[in-house]
């Protein structure tokens, strides 16, 4: 069999390998991965794992090590547009030919071995990422889906941060707090840096601080100082920073981000009151697209807020409604919604439902959507009123046509939700 030649043709191609989207394992992806004989080549490496703000995060540290010259890889996941947006190179998409050279030698080390879309395409991104180790002073990786079996985690990081837990992919990862800690905390190694967000309780952590050096924001760094300073902590330096003043992004993952940056500096020698300062500065005017994005549109005099949020579980959901309420309690808000059949959805309409006037729903184009009567059986059990449509689309478009100017649009539920509505309607 010829081997594909174009970029898409190789992911209709690994899409096709392997019987099942999610299949959760490491020794498949692990076995690959040491004939690749990456690990040596690869730069100074940040994980990123946690049920929420995963991507802001790591955006978060690529925007302020790159702000002090430090040159950056980044794998994240999904894609919004065009699969390169998963590789970056100080910034920038990984070309076509970069991908396309790095499936060609996943796909010959691999042999006989089945590999996930997820899996394969990670292999790719350790590959590109390995031959350009001379050029990259770090690299940041997003884990895709827990932690402890994910394919990203064949990695050994020198710094692990999980950002978040929360419920999420129970059927995967467990159905308590407990279980799901335990398989973000995979992450983790005994010689690493190793951080936790505010978010994990004391009895959470106790396990895992009986196995590793743990850091939590909010008791080792990123305590208040004074206004929007907090304190941060590296070897034996202390910042006082701001890295979080009027950004619509979590001061938990900002500070996590601060915290990681620091760690990387002090690693390339760079670590100074200046060089902290810059990062903070860059990490506190991070802005990333699907995250509390706001938008305009042209030509319409009277065109309601838009605010676009992948928010697509419980805990998302709740921070979604706080911020809806502290910022815009003065409008009335139009929600325009689907999501994952697998998602606990009752867990995201709820907290919803108290700041959102009218919802605009509608099923996704994929496989795992939830279905139309799905979506209604929710919404009635709140009270919510709604209107189905036949598409995101024209969810959208409605949401718009019941707006005016003092209103709020929010879209949210799924990375899916906010791609479609991306590709079919430009924002000014």
């Amino acid at each position: 069999m010829s081997l594909p030649r174009s970029l898409s043709a190789w992911l209709e191609y690994i899409e096709s390998m392997h019987p099942v989207e999610i299949d959760m394992g490491l020794d498949r992806v692990r076995a690959v991965f040491h004939k690749l004989k990456v690990q040596s080549r690869l730069p100074y490496a940040v994980v990123i794992a946690g049920t929420n703000g995963k991507g802001s995060t790591l955006t978060a540290i690529q925007q302020g090590l790159s702000a002090t010259g430090l040159r950056v890889g980044t794998y994240t996941s999904p894609h919004l547009y065009i699969f390169n947006e998963r590789i970056c190179l100080d910034g920038q998409y990984a070309s076509d030919n970069q991908i396309v050279r790095a499936f060609e030698l996943v796909e010959e080390a691999r042999g006989d071995i089945s590999l996930s879309y997820f899996e394969f395409t990670t292999l790719a991104a350790f590959v590109v990422f390995a031959d350009l180790h001379l050029e990259l002073d770090a690299i940041i990786c997003e884990i895709g889906l827990g932690g402890r079996l994910d394919a990203v985690n064949v990695l050994d990081g020198d710094i692990s941060a999980v950002v978040s837990i929360g419920l999420d992919h129970q059927d995967w990862l467990g159905d308590t707090l407990e279980l799901i800690a335990k398989e973000k905390a995979g992450v983790f190694r005994e010689d690493a840096i190793n951080l936790v967000g505010a978010s994990f309780s004391s009895e959470v952590l106790e396990g895992m601080r009986s196995r590793f050096d743990i850091d939590q924001y909010g008791a080792e760094f990123g305590l208040p100082i004074e206004g929007a300073k907090k304190s941060f902590h590296c070897g034996s330096k202390e910042f006082q920073l701001d890295c979080v003043s009027n950004s619509p992004l979590p001061e938990n993952n900002l500070s996590i981000a601060m915290q990681v940056s620091l760690a990387v500096l002090r690693e390339q020698d760079l670590l100074s009151e200046a060089s902290a300062l810059c990062c903070a500065e860059a990490i506190r005017l991070t802005r990333l697209e699907g995250r509390m994005e706001s938008w305009s549109l042209d030509g319409c005099a009277q065109a309601p807020l838009v605010i676009a949020d992948v928010a697509h579980n419980g805990a998302a959901a709740q921070y979604l409604a706080t911020f809806v309420r502290n910022k815009h309690s003065d409008k009335r808000v139009t929600a325009v919604f689907s999501c994952l059949k697998d998602k606990d959805i009752r867990a995201i309409v709820e907290p919803m439902s108290k700041v959102v006037d009218h919802w605009c729903i509608s099923t996704l184009e994929v496989p795992r959507a939830a279905s139309v009567e799905v979506l209604k059986k929710t919404h009635l059990e709140y009270a919510a009123d709604f209107s189905v449509y036949p598409s995101i689309s024209d969810a959208y478009r409605g949401a718009i046509a019941l707006s005016g100017a003092n209103d709020l649009v929010l879209i949210f539920g799924s990375f899916y939700v906010l791609q479609e509505i991306k590709e079919n309607h430009k924002e000014g």
